[in-house]
């Protein structure tokens, strides 16, 4: 049974996941369903847990928190949304929240409906009978939409490219249509048709964030990076809360030397979102843009909560390398090794950082350690050859 397969509104054979790190709320949710009749029901504890069960297990109704450790909510639907396979499953989002920018967060994403805890049975029951019915008898816009969404899908453009024509021929107010045409001009190279189109949908939705993301994005690919900037910073006043915005933010004002403007966005970004995956990624952004002293901060908050990550430890060991912090740098290397095993990437980072320190023959002894691990290491192999040229007999 896939999104568009449902027999009716009542049908008690769905199949439903439930996604949420609390037992109680799990439970809760599992009673109300099973209160209105629904015998199918899976759950599990995170968007991480969810994605394993979907691939394994064919569901036809996700029901998920927003706020979830390892995966969220709303990245485990974004997921869900790039999967040609799954896209199509309705998915209730969940929230503590009343604030507006979470419940737009999850629209964005691709969510059919939201709740706000606490909730009645009734309420669920509403909600979940009238996104089936909506998607059993949707309107001939939605209907030509969701065709145009298949084709692209399997890369039949121009047959995607008439169904999204023809859906805002029906309702010239419905923007995902104006999207799917803007993306379909895009990918043919015609930039000034896909700009058109979603100008035109601006008109009638002045609101619709993807549009101005989309325009954002056009403007960067034309080197126009002010007012990309300027679109970008529009759909992030709609919805504050798309980590993958704010920290495109970030990166585009490093690429054009604004530091403060991009510390700003990475700040927001770690407020947005505390988890170690977003702390790895800004702290990555740290260490590639020449930031060393914020890397090496942000990556010792994330070995703090997590003293057995690798990879942390090697990234900051290069963020004290490039600063000529030897001795730190290899104190970090060692507690990669300690914690995580012995590894050819740690192993060749010590071998640069002794030889940048001074010490041949440790580096050597370093870059040997990481082909003995794996042979084939083209980087190791070069580094030992120079190391073996400058160490004296």
């Amino acid at each position: 049974m896939s999104r568009i397969d449902f027999k009716n509104k009542n049908d008690k054979n769905i199949v439903f996941l439930i996604v949420d790190d609390i037992p109680n709320m799990r439970r809760t949710l599992r009673n109300m369903l099973k209160h209105l009749g629904y015998k199918n029901i899976f759950e599990t504890e995170n968007g991480r847990a969810a994605l394993a069960k979907v691939k394994v297990q064919p569901i036809n109704f996700i029901i998920t928190d927003i706020n979830m450790p390892i995966i969220n909510g709303i990245e485990f639907i974004k997921v869900i949304r790039k999967d040609p396979k799954l896209k199509f499953i309705p998915i209730i989002v969940i929230t503590g929240e009343t604030d507006k920018n979470s419940i737009a967060n999850a629209a964005e994403v691709g969510a059919d409906e939201y709740l706000i805890k606490p909730f009645f049975v009734t309420t669920l029951e509403t909600k979940i009978k009238s996104t089936i019915n909506s998607l059993i008898n949707p309107e001939k816009s939605h209907y030509h939409y969701i065709k145009g969404v298949q084709y692209y899908d399997n890369n039949q453009f121009v047959e995607a490219l008439d169904e999204f024509k023809e859906s805002v021929k029906i309702d010239k107010k419905f923007s995902k249509a104006y999207s799917g045409m803007a993306n379909i001009f895009i990918k043919n190279n015609q930039i000034d048709k896909a700009e058109m189109v979603i100008n035109e949908s601006l008109k009638h939705n002045p609101n619709y964030i993807e549009a101005y993301q989309i325009l954002g994005d056009i403007y960067k690919t034309k080197k126009d990076i002010k007012t990309a900037i300027q679109y970008f910073q529009k759909a992030y006043s709609l919805n504050p809360k798309n980590l993958e915005r704010i920290i495109n933010l970030a990166q585009i004002n490093i690429e054009i030397s604004n530091k403060n403007e991009a510390d700003k966005y990475l700040k927001i970004a770690l407020n947005t979102d505390n988890t170690q995956e977003t702390k790895n990624k800004i702290a990555d952004i740290y260490l590639e843009s020449g930031n060393y002293d914020k890397a090496i901060e942000i990556y010792g908050k994330i070995v703090q909560e997590n003293p057995v990550y690798l990879l942390a430890y090697n990234k900051m060991g290069i963020a004290y390398r490039k600063q000529q912090k030897f001795d730190e740098a290899i104190e970090s290397y060692k507690k990669a090794v300690t914690y995580g095993g012995e590894d050819k990437n740690v192993y060749y980072n010590m071998s640069r950082t002794y030889y940048e320190k001074g010490d041949i023959e440790k580096a050597a002894t370093f870059a040997e350690k990481a082909l003995k691990i794996d042979p084939d290491f083209i980087e190791a192999k070069e580094v030992l050859a120079v190391f073996k040229k400058n160490i004296k007999p």
